[in-house]
């Protein structure tokens, strides 16, 4: 049984689920060098590229279903920032889903996933997914 935000779930959630602050156990040279993460960290995934690690995402909170966390780019991030940037631009439209920019935001977002994994704490990679990243937060669902 996990304890989530004062309530427990006898379902099973994943320790890394809970909502508690959380210190990202980063190794960063600079703002987007990323060094190393240190083995056993339970709450930090992968954005993968291929066999490139883009960047790493460690969890702050959630709000089921989505998980809210700090985003820390790799070098490899660069020619996906402005991708990413669009697509936050976009998914702030109130009913998104109405306007004339939907088809435009489905298609980033079948770029991005269409090219990136997601790499789960336990090493586990995750093809579906749905990721929003601005600066340096993010969040996302699968």
């Amino acid at each position: 049984m996990y304890e989530i935000a004062g309530a427990s779930s006898p379902g099973g959630w994943p320790d890394w689920v809970r909502q508690q602050p959380v210190q990202p156990r980063l190794s960063v040279v600079d703002p987007v060098t990323v060094t190393s993460v240190p083995d056993g960290s339970s709450n930090t995934w992968k954005l993968m590229e291929k066999t490139e690690v883009v960047g790493l995402l460690t969890v702050t909170g959630s709000d089921f279903p989505w998980l809210e966390g700090a985003f820390v780019p790799s070098a490899g991030f660069d020619k996906w920032r402005a991708v990413f940037a669009e697509e936050s631009r976009l998914v702030e439209h109130e009913n998104l889903e109405e306007t004339d920019e939907y088809d435009a935001w489905e298609l980033l977002v079948e770029q991005i996933t269409g090219a990136l994994n997601m790499v789960d704490p336990q090493g586990q990679v995750v093809e579906e997914f749905l990721l929003h990243i601005d600066g340096a937060h993010a969040s996302w669902r699968w």
